[in-house]
């Protein structure tokens, strides 16, 4: 899935939120169409927030009818309940069930 992911084209103008060590990541993901979030807490001594923040986000969002149908057929009916260009942070305990006993 990775390599599949890494091979789709580049096409899209992005904003980049966070500078970042690894933004080069950020910034070719969103190139392709995906959004990034991260969770930057892992950095944070004080002042947690406990949600996932935008990282990078493009002009033009990959639309699922222009995935190959290998691609589609890995994700298979995987979907979340939120619309990833209406946040720049994102509350996952808000919104999945968390599996582990910390939440």
């Amino acid at each position: 899935m990775k390599k599949l992911i890494s091979d789709l084209p580049l096409y899209s103008n992005y904003t980049l939120y966070i500078n970042d060590p690894c933004q080069d990541y950020a910034i070719k993901r969103a190139s392709q169409g995906i959004y990034t979030f991260d969770w930057y807490d892992v950095h944070r001594i004080n002042n947690r927030i406990n949600m996932y923040e935008i990282w990078s986000k493009p002009s033009d969002p990959l639309k699922l009818n222009s995935l190959s149908s290998e691609i589609l057929k890995i994700i298979g009916e995987i979907r979340f309940p939120i619309r990833f260009s209406d946040f720049e942070r994102i509350d996952v305990f808000k919104y999945f069930k968390c599996a582990i006993d910390f939440c």
